[in-house]
């Protein structure tokens, strides 16, 4: 196994993320964002942009059975003679996990909301399709989706023999169906960690926990390992998410000398 170093009890809330520090809190005692706050996190310049995600993602949630008044609240602006003045959205973390899907993840903004709202749903999945009536594969096909690499690594156990196969889908649940179908043993999603490069991601796994693996995807592993699975994600994304914002910071560089000459 690698010699990374990890912390068991390490705190997944991202509380010093940008993201935070614009929640807001309702009297209901229930989390939002409002949509021009959280567009300038996002990099958004013009408003009828960030409006269109907005919209995709409400259709991409009625389609998967979702309600979307419950998590995008319109809150209309002053009319003025060409129309409304400053509308604005109250997004729930659902909402707002919805948008940042849905968006460009190699704009290092969105990446980092990716990772902010996805990771902690992925902690409660059986919350968001309690509370919601949506399946928590909800991942909008927009243009480009098979060839983005964004998405998320799963581990699934193999019930009753400590097996477990980490892998990385688009739609946890929907391939852990398709592998049920070709295994005698129940088949149960223990955890999935949403990634801007979950190809990436798969792979450092494996090779962390090579001295368990049986065989191709499958490991079996002791419960030390599987209850730090998501430790362990966590710190190799991080990784991978520096990674990804040097090589940007390198091209936008590049592009920038080409075009000025330096």
């Amino acid at each position: 196994m690698s010699n990374i170093a990890l912390s068991g009890n390490q705190d997944h809330s991202q509380s010093k993320s940008p993201f935070d520090s614009i929640k807001r809190v309702d009297r209901e005692g229930c989390e939002y964002w409002l949509a021009r706050e959280l567009m300038k996190l996002l990099g958004y310049v013009k408003w009828q942009r960030f409006e269109n995600a907005i919209e995709r993602s409400k259709i991409s949630l009625k389609n998967s059975n979702g309600n979307p008044d419950e998590h995008f609240t319109h809150l209309p602006g002053l009319p003025t003679s060409k129309g409304r003045f400053g509308d604005d959205y109250q997004l729930s973390r659902y909402a707002c996990y919805l948008v940042v899907i849905s968006a460009d993840p190699r704009k290092i903004e969105i990446a980092q909301a990716q990772s902010y709202f996805a990771v902690k749903l992925t902690l409660f999945d059986g919350l968001i399709k309690h509370f919601t009536g949506c399946n928590p594969d909800i991942f909008p096909k927009t243009s480009g989706f098979e060839r983005d690499p964004s998405g998320f690594v799963y581990l699934i156990e193999s019930v009753g023999v400590q097996r477990y196969k980490i892998g990385y889908s688009k739609e946890v649940y929907k391939r852990a169906s398709n592998i049920q179908t070709s295994t005698p043993f129940e088949i149960r999603v223990l955890y999935r960690y949403f990634s801007v490069d979950a190809p990436q991601l798969e792979r450092l796994l494996h090779e962390y926990h090579d001295a368990y693996r049986i065989r191709g995807e499958w490991f079996e592993l002791p419960l030390s390992e599987v209850s730090n699975f998501l430790n362990v994600a966590n710190e190799l994304d991080q990784g991978i998410e520096l990674d990804t914002e040097l090589e940007l910071w390198a091209n936008q560089k590049g592009e920038r000398q080409m075009i000025i000459g330096e």
